[in-house]
């Protein structure tokens, strides 16, 4: 089971990876980890950090997690230079976006109403705009 979550994230086919995950009911350090690791991929940032927490915590003797976190923990690279042009965090999903309505429920819904957030909502289901609307 976790081999197939591998290698749907491996496939970037973060959806059926999570919907491998949400079918397990048993929810170990590896579960939180590869959890964490689809989160990322997909921008939910603090899903991801409270995930490989809990991972850690679960299994403190476990280098990987310990890595992981460490690279959720330090900032992307090219966010370094232009610092000051930006201003504000790197563009991760947080809850409250307008695109939680189709990533969470798996399916594109009418209120995504922007483009740009039409378009990340898709790109998150899989598809893309065009074949989404």
């Amino acid at each position: 089971m976790y081999a197939d979550v591998q290698h749907y994230i491996k496939a970037k086919d973060y959806n059926q990876a999570r919907k491998l995950l949400n079918s397990t009911k048993k929810r170990t350090a590896i579960w939180y980890y590869l959890s964490s690791v689809v989160a990322h991929k997909t921008m939910w940032f603090d899903t991801a950090l409270s995930h490989i927490n809990k991972a850690i915590e679960l299994d403190d003797k476990n280098d990987i997690y310990k890595r992981f976190h460490a690279k959720l923990m330090s900032p992307p690279p090219h966010h370094h230079h232009h610092h000051h042009h930006h201003g504000g965090p790197p563009h991760y999903r947080r809850s409250g976006c307008c695109c939680d309505c189709c990533c969470c429920n798996g399916c594109c819904e009418v209120n995504c109403m922007h483009l740009i957030c039409a378009d990340s909502c898709c790109e998150c289901m899989g598809g893309d705009l065009i074949s989404c609307i």
